[in-house]
């Protein structure tokens, strides 16, 4: 009897909106999968982030139908099984809000990989895309022995940005090539801008990513409680 390797879980953090953790997909996330990207067109279709934009958004539509679920899903199982990277789900409490990857892992010089995500509407701004990231950059430089992340964000994503500037990346030299492999058919939109991070970004007096993004969530939370009371008491 043969098992087929499994894309590996990670997680859970708690979190205020609830618990956070990163899953297999499974044939059954089709109907959540295709609602949010639809219901989202307008914002999740704008994205290059290095790759061609779909063309409008009745073709959005139709690329994200339900029923090419399957060959996302597929796709994940051949990533892990090929050794090619890592894709999952971002799980909250049980209901599928995103998907984020480690795709593009290359064996040398360096073991590169390079960071992919998007959550729907109904979940941004909650620090859960700020948690999924976290999550996958622990497993990236931990048991999946990755040595470098990249990420490719447009240059109008000011939003993603500051999501991983926060969380130690750093933008690279413009015109510098990617370390990790490029999978799309399409080349890299040469006016992305690139961000990498490597373990030894994480902040001094932290002991892991996921530490470094709850630190942080900790400290906005006590700002906003202080900044909260002064205003009620002036």
């Amino acid at each position: 009897m043969t098992h087929r390797i499994r894309v590996p879980e990670v997680g859970p953090i708690d979190l205020v909106p609830g618990l956070i953790r990163l899953r297999e997909p499974s044939p059954f996330d089709g109907r959540a999968w295709s609602r949010l990207r639809v219901d989202d067109a307008d914002r999740l279709a704008a994205r290059h982030e290095g790759l061609v934009p779909v063309d409008g958004p009745q073709r959005w539509v139709e690329v994200n139908q339900s029923g090419n679920w399957m060959a996302v899903q597929r796709l994940a199982i051949q990533r892990v099984e090929l050794g090619l990277g890592f894709s999952w789900v971002i799980d909250l409490d049980n209901r599928f809000a995103g998907q984020i990857e480690l795709t593009g892992l290359t064996q040398a010089p360096h073991r590169a990989a390079r960071v992919g995500a998007w959550v729907g509407r109904q979940f941004a701004s909650r620090g859960i895309a700020s948690a999924a990231l976290a999550l996958a950059l622990d497993h990236g430089f931990g048991s999946a022995g990755v040595d470098v992340v990249e990420a490719v964000v447009d240059r109008d994503n000011e939003h993603s940005e500051r999501g991983l500037l926060s969380m130690g990346f750093r933008q690279v030299e413009a015109g510098r090539r990617l370390r990790s492999t490029w999978e799309s058919v399409y080349p890299p939109d040469p006016d992305a801008n690139i961000f990498e991070i490597t373990h030894d970004d994480l902040p001094a007096g932290v002991s892991s990513f996921v530490d470094h993004a709850m630190k942080r969530r900790n400290r906005r939370t006590r700002d906003t409680t202080d900044n909260r009371f002064h205003r009620e008491q002036s």
